[in-house]
């Protein structure tokens, strides 16, 4: 409610105002063009056009009806349609007459006509003005309202509907899909023999570098503990982690699986130019229209929903922070929402930068979970485990993971150590720096209070 009484307060009357301009801006250039055209210049030069119309068309015409007429018999003696000559010639003919019936009172109703259009939209802006400013003056009403629907377990709940519609959509079409691919023998005879192994043609080495990212970032996903403290008692809670670990066994392994049997149906086209599309590809392709179309709209609402998550919690993080924290602690309401809206619209543009320039998604993905995972989830695991860990700690371990992670990849770095390290990825090397880090500092510091503590007792 707070947001809507600023947006009418802050937007409406530049809104407005620009509104009014357009519409003064946009009658004085009707009234000066139905003046010129009932000018006598503008009669002139309008029958001058008219007349040269008329006159081009009447000498054109003939030639092209003639051309026509030939085409048209010669179509004949090869035995098509005779008539085609006939035809273009009467559409000419009423072609020339529209042109000679051009008048002064037919671009007065155009414009007339204009006129009554912007009338509509102004009309229209009007009303939509009535409903900001009845919002306006029934915010408790809406607050109340809102209030019954927002909150995280809003969220919650539509995440459950989308993730509910993708697992029942996919537990469909994997039979489906390892039916229409021919079964084991033909998943066997269209993929190579590395498809079949554990590690498939990873090291374990490598494998690890895979899962270890992605485990730690679950670990540490603030969106998961955001649902989690959103359950109603600490049983609903434990059995929401329960769930949530099963279920992304359960899923993760059919949404492999459809990718296999997407891999050995569709192994040429566009598609094995892009194979990171297999999923949707085979959502498109080898699915029924209507279960192909849930899918893909099931699976681009999930991306989205995720992807404005990680965009509007670093933009909160910044405004409240570092914004409101250390830069503008006076601040008022109308500039944290400025800054709020111009952090949303930054980050979005370098998040839609890396998305669109990056030549792998799985790297860039790699590259994101390894900061979150070495940085940040060691940090929030030994809140809930450490009473000895300090806040210089976590600091100085969130620093050296995420430094350790963004320079790994420079050949300066890598020169420093030996082939087999410098070979690796930074999920290990960072890991290692935030855990020594985060020790060593907290043991170098003061421990925290017993009133620190107190949340983390129970």
């Amino acid at each position: 409610s707070q947001l809507a009484k600023q947006f009418v307060k802050v937007n409406m009357p530049t809104i407005e105002k620009g509104m009014d301009r357009i519409a003064v801006a946009t009658n004085r250039v009707s009234v000066g063009v139905a003046k010129w055209v009932n000018s006598a210049a503008g009669q002139k030069l309008i029958t001058t056009i008219s007349n040269q119309t008329a006159t081009a068309v009447e000498q054109i015409g003939p030639h092209f009806q003639a051309a026509v007429i030939a085409a048209g018999n010669l179509a004949n003696q090869a035995g098509g349609i005779n008539s085609v000559g006939t035809a273009v010639g009467k559409i000419l003919d009423k072609f020339t007459a529209w042109a000679n019936s051009i008048s002064p009172n037919d671009i007065n109703a155009a414009f007339a006509a204009i006129l009554r259009g912007w009338a509509d939209i102004k009309g229209a802006w009007n009303n939509l003005k009535s409903v900001v400013q009845w919002m306006d003056q029934n915010q408790d009403k809406i607050k109340q309202f809102s209030t019954a629907l927002a909150g995280m377990s809003s969220v919650a709940y539509i995440d459950v509907a989308i993730g509910s519609l993708v697992t029942v959509i996919c537990i469909i079409a994997t039979p489906l899909l390892f039916t229409h691919s021919g079964g084991w023998a033909g998943l066997h005879a269209a993929l190579p023999p590395s498809h079949f192994q554990v590690l498939g043609n990873l090291t374990f080495v490598r494998a690890m570098e895979f899962l270890v990212p992605t485990m730690l970032l679950m670990l540490g996903n603030q969106v998961m503990y955001q649902k989690f403290f959103s359950a109603r008692s600490e049983r609903d809670a434990r059995l929401s982690v329960v769930g949530w670990f099963i279920g992304t066994l359960f899923l993760e392994s059919i949404i492999v699986f459809i990718a296999v049997c997407g891999s050995a149906l569709y192994q040429s086209g566009e598609v094995a130019a892009h194979p990171r599309e297999i999923i949707p590809y085979t959502a498109r392709h080898g699915l029924p229209a209507l279960m192909g179309a849930l899918l893909l709209g099931a699976v681009f609402a999930k991306v989205i929903s995720t992807a404005s998550n990680y965009l509007f919690s670093p933009a909160t993080n910044l405004v409240n922070d570092v914004f409101v924290r250390y830069i503008a602690p006076d601040a008022s309401n109308k500039r944290v929402l400025i800054v709020s809206r111009l952090a949303v619209v930054l980050l979005g543009c370098w998040a839609l930068y890396q998305a669109v320039y990056a030549e792998s998604i799985l790297e860039k993905m790699l590259w994101a979970y390894t900061i979150y995972s070495a940085a940040l989830t060691p940090v929030v695991l030994a809140a809930f485990y450490s009473k000895r860990v300090t806040a210089w700690g976590a600091v100085a371990a969130i620093a050296s993971g995420t430094v350790v992670t963004l320079s790994w990849d420079l050949p300066a770095v890598r020169a420093l150590f030996p082939p087999i390290l410098a070979q690796r990825d930074a999920i290990f090397p960072a890991l290692f720096a935030s855990l020594f880090a985060l020790v060593v500092v907290s043991l170098f510091t003061p421990p925290p209070s017993p009133a620190q503590l107190q949340p983390f007792a129970d």
